[in-house]
């Protein structure tokens, strides 16, 4: 297993959203076989396995490239998982979709998203 650094773990998501793009035209189409997302089950275990892999992952790209990996897309294991990458600030007031208050609806909320039509992603946001 390879773990991405987090700036490529950013953008694979991105690439995750659009699933028949990213299976079809990237996996197959691109790369000729499947990859797939497998996220953390969180705890020092899964932590210690992740930050082998990701030293693990430099290396290959290494062997691949011919190269070291750029540091500014590919930063040291310290980095990756420091205590700076366990905590993300979000400016709310930015957000369309995210409010103060759990009762209040959120504005053009797709019916798709709050799982109804039968499709659902997981989690219920507040108005659903």
């Amino acid at each position: 297993m390879l773990t991405p650094s987090r700036e490529v773990d950013e953008a694979w998501h991105l690439h995750l959203v659009y699933t028949r793009s990213y299976w079809n035209n990237f996996c197959r189409g691109v790369l000729g076989r499947d990859i797939h997302h497998e996220p953390t089950e969180g705890g020092a275990a899964e932590n210690s396995k992740f930050h082998d892999c990701y030293k693990r992952t430099k290396e290959r790209y290494q062997e691949e490239f011919g190269t070291m990996p750029p540091s500014d897309m590919w930063p040291g294991e310290q980095i990756r998982f420091g205590e700076a990458e366990r905590h993300t600030a979000v400016e709310t007031s930015r957000l369309p979709y995210v409010t103060t208050s759990h009762s209040a609806p959120l504005p053009s909320m797709p019916s798709s998203f709050c799982g109804q039509d039968g499709v659902s992603i997981g989690i219920r946001p507040p108005g659903c």
